[in-house]
């Protein structure tokens, strides 16, 4: 087992949806969603991902930049927020003392970490969208090549904006 190996196993992450979310089961859509059932949607995810422990910025939002651009998000907090990448494996300093590797080590462990958990969040907000929204209305979201979907953002921006531009399309096409 290589270094990178070991300290991925030392990388325990909580059920996210058992320990934090508070609407464990989201309100199912039924059918087409509606503007109203994907306001109720979005509105219990935003609660649910506020609700998961943030170590990054002043943190007091939990992970609800997840769903927000960052203008909306600007509005809640001036420090600005950018999910963690994944830092890669870790590389020790060159000619570091023992003491440097170790904190060096300590360092990219707390970023694995970080990265990790948000992961967790993001898809933990995702199988909710998944569990509770109709296939046929999330196909446009999936990667053809994976079958895996996009951002929870991405999802639940482009399933509000498909329901109002039908909408708005079938309510002109009625001549109302």
């Amino acid at each position: 087992m290589t270094i990178n190996q070991l300290a991925m196993a030392d990388i325990h992450l909580p059920d996210v949806q058992d320990l934090y979310l508070q609407h464990k089961t989201l309100m199912r859509a039924g059918g087409q969603p509606h503007f109203s059932s994907l306001w109720v949607l979005n509105k219990e995810l935003k609660v649910n991902a506020s609700l998961v422990p943030l170590t990054l910025g002043v943190g007091m939002y939990g992970h609800l930049s997840l769903l927000l651009t960052l203008q909306q998000y600007a509005t809640f907090s001036e420090e600005g927020f950018t999910s963690p990448t994944n830092p890669g494996p870790f590389t020790p300093p060159k000619r570091g003392t023992e003491a440097q590797i170790r904190a060096a080590r300590e360092v990219w462990h707390k970023s694995q970490c970080t990265f990790h958990m948000c992961q967790a969040v993001e898809k933990a907000l995702i199988t909710q969208v998944v569990v509770v929204v109709e296939s046929p209305y999330l196909d446009a979201m999936q990667n053809t090549n994976t079958s895996r979907y996009g951002t929870v953002f991405l999802i639940t921006t482009t399933s509000t904006d498909n329901i109002l531009t039908r909408n708005s399309t079938t309510t002109k096409g009625q001549g109302n």
